[in-house]
């Protein structure tokens, strides 16, 4: 199992222990040799949130690695929802 796949069950499993309905749930893509996750939000929403083509993550020169990767994806989700609540903003006015 690769670290995305591992992630996303780790962040699956946060999430539905403090969610009841799970009408909400992270995905695990591959695409050809391209790993991606996104947030499915209410069964009609999906919100790419990282992709291992187009890596963001912060790297830690000192270990020689990436941030761990749900870090990175929280960090991202968030992003995400300031900038849809910007949006919503902007077309409530």
């Amino acid at each position: 199992m690769s670290k995305a796949q591992e992630t996303v069950e780790l962040l699956n499993e946060l999430f539905w222990e403090r969610e009841e309905d799970h009408h909400h749930y992270f995905i695990y893509a591959q695409h050809g040799s391209i790993e991606s996750i996104s947030l499915n939000v209410n069964y009609n929403v999906t919100i790419d949130l990282w992709n291992d083509q187009d890596d963001s993550r912060i790297w830690i020169e000192d270990f020689h690695e990436y941030e761990d990767l749900s870090i990175h994806i929280l960090r991202e989700l968030k992003k995400a929802a300031k900038k849809l609540k910007e949006v919503s903003n902007f077309l409530n006015q």
